[in-house]
């Protein structure tokens, strides 16, 4: 049993999450005839006969497609195991291919060995005791400055069959969102079940330009809890008015990637006007020179902290609630279920 790692161990760490994430992140056509060997191989860990025949597709939609066709064809189906990911498998085959390789443990991962390989040679795979579907990799893989799926102008996720998925920073939406936001209406926001979702059309839509519309009143306000808002016309399926409070983030996030450039501009021009006063001031002025040193060094660090990506500013978004809640502090409050009156001192 091991019970700790080494130092030598521990320094290894850092070169299976390079390996594996370039694993994950790669969109190189698979070698179909390596995938097949690591297919067979998966089936012989779980020590079943390989299947008759492998399939190659070129997306997991072109699988599905496939398999629902034999399906309606009155082919037979009997799973091996649920989906495998593939090269989405990395953290898995990550995981104990770290603790084979460098802690010994080679009896207990012998049967892992297959989704090693699969996971180096595939995309997403569909495993049937007589018939498997290899899905090749993504041709496109777009992600943010954190990691997650995202593009603003173009889909994140591309297929060589030409599929296409859309995300906004690791929160999947339709085609319109991303290519045509022109297309977001006010009863499409407040139609939307999924919070994360809606979230990113009235981003897209502009939190303001939600709230500043005719539809929206406020109801009640609070420096403290935010804002409290009611539409006026547009009623869920109950009849109720969408009722929703407009919040600030507690955790600090870094600037939006569209808004950097402007806001680094801003601070630019703020830093050249600074310097046209710093060129005025008696030198004498100790304290007047210090004041404008001061801004000029925090606006240099907040510049820096953009390019870095680094938190700096909070959020402001909408949570639903319930049209019956008049008082935005109790509205609010009621967003935490589990606490019939939570009013904290300190917000965390």
């Amino acid at each position: 049993m091991i019970k700790e790692l080494t130092e030598a161990q521990k320094a290894k760490i850092p070169e299976y999450i390079e390996k594996f994430c370039a694993i994950g992140f790669c969109t190189d056509p698979i070698d179909f005839e390596a995938a097949k060997k690591a297919v067979i191989k998966v089936y012989q860990c779980g020590d079943l006969e390989p299947p008759k025949e492998i399939v190659y597709c070129k997306s997991p939609f072109e699988a599905i497609g496939k398999i629902n066709k034999l399906k309606n064809t009155g082919g037979k189906f009997t799973y091996i195991n649920s989906t495998l990911e593939g090269q989405h498998d990395v953290n898995v085959a990550a995981f104990y291919e770290y603790f084979r390789n460098e802690c010994g443990l080679i009896s207990q991962t012998e049967k892992m060995t297959g989704i090693f390989e699969l996971t180096k040679t595939s995309g997403w795979a569909y495993l049937y005791k007589e018939i498997a579907f290899i899905c090749d990799r993504y041709s496109v893989c777009l992600r943010d400055s954190r990691g997650r799926l995202h593009c603003d102008d173009r889909a994140a996720v591309e297929y060589r069959d030409g599929k296409k998925i859309y995300f906004w920073h690791g929160t999947r939406v339709k085609e319109y969102v991303i290519m045509e936001p022109h297309k977001i209406t006010m009863e499409d926001i407040l139609q939307e079940q999924n919070q994360e979702v809606r979230r990113v059309k009235i981003m897209k839509f502009g939190l303001d330009n939600f709230i500043g519309s005719n539809e929206v009143k406020l109801i009640d306000s609070n420096d403290e809890f935010g804002e409290l808002y009611h539409t006026k016309n547009l009623k869920d399926v109950n009849g109720n008015p969408f009722a929703f409070i407009k919040v600030l983030n507690s955790t600090l996030e870094p600037y939006p990637e569209e808004e950097r450039g402007e806001i680094i501009t801003k601070l630019t021009n703020e830093t050249n006007e600074l310097l046209a006063q710093f060129d005025k001031i008696n030198r004498n002025d100790e304290e007047e020179i210090i004041i404008i040193s001061n801004k000029l060094k925090n606006i240099k660090q907040e510049i820096n902290d953009i390019k870095q990506d680094k938190p700096l500013f909070r959020k402001p978004y909408a949570l639903r609630v319930n049209p019956e809640i008049k008082n935005v502090a109790e509205a609010w409050q009621s967003t935490f279920s589990s606490f019939k009156n939570f009013l904290p001192h300190i917000e965390t």
